[in-house]
């Protein structure tokens, strides 16, 4: 499960320098409610170049999917290092509600809930193509509506997928030129000789095609101003470059809309064009799964819709008191705990309609609880080790 790029001694040590992932998750399972998803690696790794597509590991990883209300596009965001879905919530949310976009935040393996797996470059970029094609195929939104956003570390995946496919957009906070040019830049040239490439950003940038933004503050100790200076002046497509002067490698750049926000809304023209419908998410993306059984899940969908087509009339909205509901989106077990609860008009999907609710200003779905639906979804849930059987 290496880089596969160098096999070098080292590459153990660099892994572990340039994914210094936290001590915990910052998040759990049940945390943010109908938005943490389950991608599944095999079902979504036919995006990505040649060295990618061999067979893909056998698990699923989380997302998290942040809706707003008729957004045109959709922002996938590869966090930094000593991130993980749950620690970057501030700045997300700042997006989403800043920009009137569609946000899903991709984890890495090793980071967050998947603290069993190890991260590589060639892992954390499986995740970047699965995460791509799971929102073009899964929740049918376009390349040309896709905007891929990478800070720091993130920027690797992001421009690997972007060399790769032509999208919206492309924004880089802090980007790097190549792993070895990090150490030779702090190091010298000699010890970076003895550092095993992980992301030629260098090279990679010259094959996009899509429209680039790249944010940097010139006062960065960590990844020298210079490097993005050089990307960005290897672009062949429409490209900006935003300086931040008073910026170093920390600072939070939300503090200032033109570090950021003003240049992206600018840049891309955003919010856009309003869809009039929100994204339409499957039910088995709110699962998690220990193994992606493609046989299993086909019979799972099978007795699923067997079982809806049964239910009579059309499901109600409920309130979180009826049935033994606890707040919103979760169902309470014998024991109390709170598990997520799928929301879908139909079975096989949900649709995100009450941006405007006095729920606040974040994007929230109806929670629609159907008899037949909801004995199909505990039916499943079950099998997939979710929920106890005797809940």
């Amino acid at each position: 499960m290496g880089c596969g790029l160098s096999r070098g001694a080292d590459v153990g040590l660099v892994n572990k320098l340039l994914f210094a992932a936290p001590d915990s998750s910052s998040y759990a399972a049940w945390s943010f409610k109908g938005e943490l998803l389950w991608v599944p690696l095999a079902q979504y790794s036919s995006f990505g170049e040649s060295s990618l597509r061999g067979p893909a590991d056998d698990y699923v990883f989380p997302c998290r999917l942040l809706q707003c209300d008729k957004a045109e596009y959709l922002v996938i965001f590869y966090h930094k290092n000593a991130d993980d879905l749950g620690s970057c919530k501030p700045f997300v949310e700042k997006i989403r509600s800043c920009l009137g976009v569609h946000v899903l935040v991709v984890e890495y393996p090793g980071y967050g809930l998947c603290s069993s797996s190890t991260a590589t470059a060639e892992q954390v970029n499986k995740h970047a193509f699965a995460a791509v094609e799971f929102a073009q195929t899964a929740l049918g939104v376009p390349l040309r509506q896709i905007i891929v956003l990478g800070s720091c570390i993130g920027t690797g995946p992001a421009i690997t997928v972007a060399a790769e496919l032509e999208l919206a957009g492309l924004v880089l906070i802090s980007p790097f030129l190549s792993v070895v040019q990090i150490f030779r830049d702090h190091l010298g040239g000699v010890l970076s000789k003895l550092v095993s490439e992980q992301f030629r950003n260098d090279v990679l940038i010259k094959s996009v095609r899509s429209p680039t933004l790249i944010c940097h503050g010139k006062l960065d100790k960590l990844v020298p101003f210079a490097h993005a200076e050089q990307l960005h002046r290897s672009l062949k497509c429409k490209a900006k470059l935003v300086d931040s002067s008073a910026a170093n490698h920390h600072t939070n750049l939300l503090q200032d809309e033109q570090q950021f926000i003003a240049p992206m809304r600018e840049f891309f023209d955003l919010p856009g064009s309003p869809s009039g419908k929100g994204l339409r998410v499957p039910a088995w993306a709110f699962l998690r799964r220990r193994h992606n059984d493609r046989v299993l899940l086909a019979k799972e969908a099978a007795e699923m819709d067997r079982l809806c087509s049964k239910q009579v009339g059309s499901p109600k909205v409920c309130d979180s008191m009826e049935r033994g509901h606890g707040g919103e989106g979760c169902t309470r077990d014998k024991g109390g705990s709170s598990q997520q609860s799928p929301r879908s008009p139909p079975v096989d999907a949900v649709s995100c309609s009450d941006g405007g609710s006095q729920r606040g200003p974040l994007c929230q779905t109806e929670l629609l609880c159907g008899h037949g639906l909801e004995a199909a979804l505990k039916l499943l849930w079950h099998r997939c080790g979710l929920l106890s059987r005797s809940s």
